[in-house]
């Protein structure tokens, strides 16, 4: 069981989670192989142009059309190639920085309000990084401690309730009809429950 997530106000730990999601790492990693890719293009182009913005050598002349690159795909610009087939090769690498932003934001977006509306436990295997509240010596306190994951003892089931709706645990782990009970009735709108329901048999 956790706190429902429209009743969790802060965006930033999502706003962090995001930072340091997998699919935010994809997308730096992408940037940075289309950076390299244009930057060598633009760098190729340019060298040879009496009044070019790039240095013959190619040092430092591709760190200038890296930094070109990436001040281009993220739409600042403050410079353009002089040759043709560079001023070209911008007008591309503009467009695709437009849509490179489009794509980022759209991604951000999608990502933080799927967070705030599934909130960040979704099943037993969000857990590890949490603190998960029980009652002491329950079958779920042996369940959590086997699986290492960081738990709050109490004597009372109702202790573990206050704990989640005071934020000092992040879900509740208890037999599922009296954690059913309890989010049907008194914590109804604050809690609900996640995950599947083990059954032993």
């Amino acid at each position: 069981m956790v706190r429902n997530p429209e009743n969790n106000n802060s965006a930033f730990p999502n706003i962090l989670q995001l930072f340091f999601s997998a699919s935010l790492l994809q997308v730096i990693g992408v940037a940075l192989v289309l950076i390299l890719v244009a930057a060598h293009i633009i760098w190729l182009s340019e060298r040879h142009h009496k009044d070019g913005m790039i240095s013959q050598s190619y040092f430092p002349g591709i760190f200038k059309a890296c930094w070109w690159a990436a001040a281009t795909l993220a739409t600042q610009a403050d410079e353009m190639p002089k040759g043709v087939i560079g001023r070209l090769i911008a007008v591309i690498w503009m467009f695709t920085g437009v849509l490179f932003v489009a794509y980022f934001t759209a991604s951000a977006t999608t990502s933080l309000t799927l967070q705030q509306l599934q909130g960040d436990i979704r099943s037993v295997d969000d857990l590890p990084s949490k603190v998960v509240a029980t009652t002491a010596g329950s079958t779920a306190a042996t369940y959590l401690r086997e699986h290492h994951i960081s738990i709050l003892e109490v004597p009372k089931i109702e202790q573990a309730y206050d704990a989640l709706q005071t934020k000092k645990a992040d879900a509740v782990v208890f037999d599922a009809p009296v954690l059913l009970f309890y989010a049907a009735n008194q914590g109804k709108g604050k809690v609900q429950l996640v995950g599947s329901i083990a059954i032993e048999i």
